[in-house]
């Protein structure tokens, strides 16, 4: 009779588990329940043992649930799907990829969800100015501006990168620099995207009036942990370029990145890209890398340290170094 009795228990059990939202906390405990939303970094959770209890985001490690859920992320995107935890530390909507679980900023039941933004609506970023002067035996006035934009879906996602140097020694422009370039990524199973970029710059450190390139590609994106995103990526593009006093040349390049972003010094946000970017003709290659680290301070603002490191094996002008590192301060916006 007690056997029967324990197995009816545990069949029970089983039972609600199935039919129950689960989630499983940092110290081990696992708690059945139903999620009701996740609003300013606490998730309320009802229980048929304890009610309605609130968890602090940080302390959850996985979840699934019964039903579909609508969730927001930092990036400014929203979908609504079944939630599940294919490691610790990550959300997985349906069969989309995986994202670290500090990504997700809200959580609701589609009757009491707000409104889904629009494609407007849905971007993220950041907005940054650096300025410097040197006033005496000289004059100098280095102005950075930097502007990027981002919006991720379930399905998709858009990055953009607009970037300018400007730099004026007695009254006479020394160099300037102008790029923007951007990336469309769309996923097609966790962890895997297939991308297209395009950049259009200007440099007249390197004498050049214009370097554009496209082309396309795959990549994966790996979770890291709870805080830390990793994405690589290789494929092929088509390179133009127009150097002062030579000829305009066109060629094939390949691509080869590394892009990581980090939470794990909190408060600082820690961001790299590194890329090899060979030309398949003529034994040329360049080596992009660049770094961020923001300081968030209030209602928005941050303080920034960029650095740069952009270097060409052979550049076509003969009196152009092959080098150029910078590091530059900001004060900026996130929206």
């Amino acid at each position: 009779m007690k056997y029967i009795l324990f197995c009816t228990i545990v069949v029970f059990a089983n039972t609600c588990l199935l039919t129950a939202d689960v989630i499983s906390l940092m110290n081990g405990d696992r708690l059945s329940g139903e999620i009701q939303r996740l609003v300013s970094k606490k998730l309320t959770f009802q229980t048929a043992y304890a009610g309605t209890i609130e968890i602090a985001w940080e302390q959850i490690q996985t979840l699934s649930t019964v039903n579909p859920l609508l969730v927001k992320f930092g990036s400014g995107s929203s979908a609504m799907g079944l939630i599940s935890s294919p490691e610790p530390g990550t959300l997985q909507l349906d069969h989309t990829a995986p994202v670290p679980l500090s990504q997700v900023i809200a959580i609701h039941k589609e009757s009491n969800a707000p409104q889904i933004p629009t494609f407007l609506a849905s971007w993220a970023g950041s907005a940054n100015l650096g300025y410097t002067f040197i006033r005496g035996n000289t004059t100098i006035d280095n102005l950075a501006v930097n502007f990027q934009p981002e919006r991720e879906t379930i399905s998709d996602r858009i990055r953009i990168l607009a970037q300018a140097f400007y730099n004026v020694q007695d009254d006479i422009e020394a160099s300037s620099t102008h790029s923007i370039q951007g990336r469309y990524d769309r996923f097609l199973r966790p962890g895997l995207f297939l991308f297209v970029n395009a950049l259009a710059e200007t440099d007249e450190r390197e004498q050049l009036d214009l370097r554009t390139s496209g082309g396309g590609g795959f990549g994966m994106d790996f979770a890291l942990g709870r805080v830390t995103q990793l994405s690589v990526f290789s494929g092929l593009t088509f390179l133009q370029e127009n150097f002062k006093d030579l000829d305009k040349t066109r060629s094939a390049e390949g691509i080869a990145g590394v892009e990581i972003e980090s939470e794990r010094f909190e408060p600082l946000v820690v961001g790299t890209t590194a890329q090899l970017l060979p030309i398949l003709t003529g034994g040329r290659y360049r080596v992009q890398w660049s770094a961020n680290i923001r300081i968030p301070l209030f209602v928005g603002f941050n303080l920034g340290l960029q650095m740069f490191d952009n270097f060409d094996s052979h550049p076509p002008q003969v009196d152009v170094k092959k080098n150029d590192f910078g590091i530059v301060s900001t004060l900026g916006y996130s929206f």
